[in-house]
């Protein structure tokens, strides 16, 4: 089983109006996907809601994220608190995983440059929040194909013994 995992903050007192709209609207969506077992939204307190989709593989938790990126910018935005920052950068987010090892969690994010990337990770860390916050570029087969072409046009040379 795999799950994908969503927390929003609402405006103040709209998580019932949240849950209705995404119960009537988005679980008919999200439970066409292959692998689809089961949705859950819960209030969780202090404007709060936690989804929880649960699918027989990944390919379909994967699917599900897209999804409800494209469903909550197009039906939510206007209970949820903060959810266009990403879209207002050009960026969307692909995944969001809860973790072990030295981070909790971990957040797939595509943005255009890598000033939308560090706008993006100024404003999130600036609440204080967060413990510790780690970017990495991550790069296309493409991308790394053109930068050995142009590594192995270049010769360098390396200290001498002496």
């Amino acid at each position: 089983m795999y799950a994908a995992v969503r927390k929003y903050k609402t405006t103040p007192g709209a998580v019932s109006e949240l849950i209705q709209r995404v119960q009537k609207g988005f679980v008919p969506i999200i439970s066409q996907v292959p692998g689809f077992v089961t949705y859950y939204a819960l209030d969780t307190g202090n404007d709060t809601v936690a989804s929880i989709s649960v699918f027989d593989d990944q390919a379909g938790a994967d699917a599900s994220t897209s999804k409800a990126a494209d469903w909550v910018k197009q039906n939510l935005a206007d209970l949820v608190q903060g959810a266009p920052d990403m879209q207002k950068l050009g960026g969307r987010l692909v995944g969001f995983y809860f973790c072990f090892g030295e981070y909790d969690v971990v957040g797939l994010a595509e943005l255009p440059d890598d000033s939308a990337a560090t706008a993006f990770a100024l404003a999130a860390i600036s609440p204080g929040h967060l413990k510790a916050y780690k970017t990495t570029k991550l790069f296309t087969v493409e991308e790394t194909m053109e930068a050995m072409r142009k590594a192995g046009s270049l010769t360098f040379q390396g200290p001498s013994r002496g």
